[in-house]
């Protein structure tokens, strides 16, 4: 009897682990996708700057060809 309960206790603090894990994973996965979000909007701003600055570029090149 003495071994059962050994192995029920180990087996609800392993049960318990997988929660806490679980949930852990979950909170991660959160603040891993906000932090893409911020750099999905970095990278969007920075493409958004570039291309102005080529443009602006691009405009001068020309208008000193004529």
């Amino acid at each position: 009897m003495g071994s059962e309960t050994i192995l029920a206790v180990v087996a609800c603090c392993t049960m318990l682990a997988a929660v806490l894990l679980a949930a852990f994973a979950y909170s991660l996965n959160e603040k891993w996708t906000r932090i893409c979000d911020k750099q999905n909007a970095l990278l969007d701003k920075m493409d958004d700057e570039w291309v102005k600055y080529f443009n602006m570029a691009a405009r001068r090149e020309w208008h000193d060809r004529d």
